[in-house]
């Protein structure tokens, strides 16, 4: 997702910080079987002054059935300190200009 929207992991990395998973969410829908064929989108859902949120969702790809959804939300963190810390404005700014609705990752 971060190679997405242009940061590298040195981006978030800089100055001692790190971004943390504090959360992920997998709910499944639909069964797929071996061999079908799939189609995963995802997208930065929400943003905010020291977390991220982004989605996948797995369609089956012939009948654009949606099969699972998986929810990550992760955390800008001070590595030395080893608390939460501000998400740096510029990496902020990148996730902003790529937000999208949840309803768009439905198509």
């Amino acid at each position: 997702m971060w190679n997405l929207i242009g940061v590298k992991q040195s981006d978030l990395t800089r100055g001692g910080m790190g971004v943390v998973v504090v959360k992920i969410s997998i709910d499944f829908i639909h069964e797929i079987t071996a061999g079908q064929l799939i189609v995963i989108k995802g997208g930065w859902i929400k943003v905010g002054g020291k977390s991220m949120t982004h989605e996948q969702r797995m369609f089956e790809a012939d009948s654009s059935t949606l099969c699972a959804v998986q929810t990550t939300v992760e955390v800008s963190f001070d590595m030395k300190a080893r608390i939460s810390a501000p998400l740096p404005d510029d990496i902020k700014a990148k996730i902003e200009a790529h937000l999208l609705p949840p309803e768009r990752l439905c198509r």
